[in-house]
């Protein structure tokens, strides 16, 4: 049984049943995120679909009733989200001494719940997958600005080395690794 905050999209907490349900108009919506991510659509295109749709975000709206629009953040957490799975996780935080803690995963208590399951184990196996691979790698890498950004260091001052694109008539167009690390005499790295 659900039992206290908001439950994440595209389901809603029904006061009479005590139990929660999913939003028909919002499936969807959800199913297409899914879909997208599953198929190679990254984070933040999807977020601009959904903000270029007008589709309401699940936590983001300012008090002044204003909707600030999805964010990469918020698409991803909604992806992760064991929920959808069917699960419900009690005992995420503690308080100890005044501080909340977050409690490991082993020490949660993990429960499969009685509302209907949006997505298949596969799915979000999948899903999980792709997330963590992005993780892992540079921004610009995931963006395939250059396959080494965010992996070189300058071997005199250890600062991470930038790439910059040149072009020539015998070679064409080459790319060369450089630190432009300043210290603070003013004295380039070389």
């Amino acid at each position: 049984m659900w039992t206290n905050g908001k439950p994440p999209f595209p389901y809603y907490y029904d006061k009479n049943t005590r139990s929660v349900l999913v939003d028909e108009t919002k499936r969807p919506i959800y199913r297409a995120i899914v879909e997208k991510y599953i198929n190679g659509t990254n984070l933040g295109h999807i977020a601009i679909w959904l903000t270029d749709n007008k589709i309401p975000t699940p936590y983001n709206i300012k008090p002044d009733g204003k909707n600030k629009g999805w964010s990469n953040i918020t698409v991803q957490r909604l992806l992760a989200s064991e929920i959808h799975l069917g699960y419900i996780t009690y005992g995420k935080t503690r308080s100890k001494r005044g501080q909340v803690e977050l409690v490991p995963e082993e020490e949660r208590i993990k429960v499969m719940g009685t509302h209907e399951k949006l997505k298949t184990p596969e799915e979000h196996e999948v899903i999980m997958e792709r997330l963590l691979k992005n993780r892992m790698l540079n921004p610009n890498s995931r963006r395939n600005i250059f396959p080494l950004s965010g992996l070189l260091y300058c071997e005199k001052c250890g600062s991470r080395m930038r790439f910059r694109v040149g072009e020539n008539k015998k070679q064409g167009q080459h790319w060369s690794a450089l630190c432009y690390h300043q210290y603070k005499d003013g004295s380039k790295c070389e």
